[in-house]
């Protein structure tokens, strides 16, 4: 069965409903918990996609957290493969840092729930925008 690595980087911050999406899918969810030193893949050789959730850190800690740094690199290693990607606020922030976006402090704390919107690159034409 296809298999997607899920990171989860502290004890709250679970992946939940996503697991279970994938799991609907027909994919096998690999959940890795790096804080309780649950080893990451240095490459994602047989995996089909990638799940990076959050975390009270920052992915501009890359110095002060290692472990972002061995996330960081199997993000660049997914992308450069076309793996799918889903980043959760920490995870959303490494991404972007894998796709060279600059990563800003917000103007406000963001904790909690939100609601979530899904946007699509293909307009009603069918090109990719």
């Amino acid at each position: 069965m296809p298999r997607v690595l899920c990171i989860r980087q502290v004890a709250p911050e679970t992946p939940g409903k996503i697991v279970e999406t994938i799991t609907e899918s027909g994919l096998d969810p690999v959940v890795v918990r790096p804080f309780e030193g649950g080893p990451l893949p240095s490459r994602l050789v047989d995996f089909k996609g990638l799940v990076v959730m959050g975390g009270p850190m920052s992915a501009r800690e890359l110095d002060r957290e290692p472990v972002l740094q061995a996330e960081l690199r199997l993000i660049e290693s997914a992308l450069s493969d076309v793996l799918p990607v889903l980043g959760v606020c920490l995870g959303c922030q490494l991404l972007a840092r894998g796709l060279g976006a600059a990563i800003l402090p917000g103007d406000q704390k963001e904790i909690g729930r939100h609601r979530a919107h899904v946007f699509s690159a293909v307009d009603r034409a069918g090109s990719i925008g």
